[in-house]
């Protein structure tokens, strides 16, 4: 199978290279912060400067890659009679763009129509615009995104998959598919918010500590999120050849193991270590063990207190 993989940056060019020297690496794009803080993003990351996010182009482009920047914060979008702001933002968009920047990723509509009405810049739909239908992606779509990356909810709904992208009339999927989040996290929406309004590291820890509360109480939880073994990403043939890997905020090692298990399609050892080196410090999937997990996904319920196959599957993976 055939496709690209689309890896959250940091903006190290240190690191840059280490990422570089997998020669088995199938990095299509990297994607990272801006510098304008007043467009906030779903990470607490961003260029330093100007001039620092001219530097990371060029290393992309001369690494043959895409370089895309975070534009995707759900709010602190003032109403469009602040002429000033959006004149601000039209600017920075333009500069983006004359800075050799390839796509931006949206969430707000209105700053995605800014950018399609004045840039030439590939827009990507953000995985915080929660897209689960064709009738929302359609609506993207028209405001001018060339890539739509669906809510993770729907990694195991095929079917609903395909129909988007059937519907679609020209942009591209792209799941995302090492995210630790909870299935139907009711923290999510919340914590997007809180790192919008983020000035420091940390500020979103009321909301990081609940799901990790949750996961260390059942572990097997695990299991049930919208996470994508690198095996099962042959399942999506048809469906999508673009793949998204957190990475922003990720460590070092983590990062190097997450690309290079996602380039081959394979990972032998704790699934979790792909994910969240702070969960694999608590939680053990051994992902040898895991070649049933995408059927069960693929037919799960999403009605845990009437189901117990992960729970049962977690009993016999840690004993």
């Amino acid at each position: 199978m055939e496709y690209k993989l689309s890896v959250g940056f940091n903006g190290n060019l240190d690191l840059l290279e280490k990422m570089y020297e997998d020669k088995e690496n199938k990095i299509g794009t990297l994607y990272t912060g801006g510098y304008l803080k007043e467009v906030t993003s779903g990470r607490y990351q961003h260029s330093e400067s100007e001039q620092e996010l001219e530097k990371i182009v060029k290393a992309v482009h001369d690494k043959n890659s895409r370089l895309a920047v975070t534009l995707n914060s759900p709010c602190n979008v003032p109403p469009l009679s602040e002429k000033q702001w959006w004149e601000n933002v039209k600017k920075y968009l333009k500069h983006l763009e004359s800075i050799g920047v390839d796509t931006v990723i949206i969430a707000h509509p209105f700053i995605m129509s800014l950018a399609k009405e004045n840039t030439n810049l590939s827009i990507a739909a953000s995985i915080i615009c929660d897209i689960n239908t064709p009738r929302g992606a359609l609506y993207y779509e028209d405001m001018g995104a060339d890539v739509i990356v669906p809510s993770s909810s729907i990694n195991y709904d095929l079917d609903q998959l395909k129909k988007i992208k059937s519907n679609l009339k020209r942009a591209k999927l792209s799941l995302l598919v090492n995210e630790a989040c909870l299935g139907d996290c009711p923290w999510r929406r919340f914590h997007q918010n809180s790192l919008s309004h983020a000035d420091r590291r940390g500020y979103d820890l009321d909301y990081a500590m609940s799901c990790t509360n949750l996961y260390e109480k059942k572990p097997y939880m695990m299991l049930t999120n919208n996470v994508v073994r690198p095996e099962d990403l042959k399942e999506y043939e048809g469906i999508s050849d673009m793949f998204k890997l957190v990475g922003r905020t990720t460590n070092e090692e983590t990062l190097l193991k997450m690309i290079h298990a996602y380039s081959t399609e394979s990972y032998h050892g704790n699934l979790v270590e792909i994910v969240d080196k702070e969960f694999s410090e608590f939680i053990n999937l051994p992902n040898d063990q895991l070649n049933s997990l995408f059927e069960q996904k693929a037919n799960c319920i999403k009605n845990c207190q009437n189901c117990s196959k992960c729970k049962t599957l977690y009993r016999k993976l840690t004993k």
